[in-house]
């Protein structure tokens, strides 16, 4: 039963280790696209608060 177990967690290891090996294009572009939405905003947070102060 344990032998089962090790098993088990190493081959859930394997399919995650492949799903970021695979999927590194994807989550490379999500990680891309998230910061130019962060520019995005935080230049609009800068014009809100370049305004509140004239």
């Amino acid at each position: 039963m344990t032998f089962l177990v090790i098993l088990g967690n190493i081959g859930c290891f394997l399919a995650g280790a492949a799903l970021i090996w695979f999927g590194r294009n994807t989550i490379e572009k999500m990680v891309i696209g998230a910061n130019a939405l962060s520019r995005k905003l935080h230049a609009k947070a800068d014009e809100i608060a370049a305004a509140t102060k004239r």
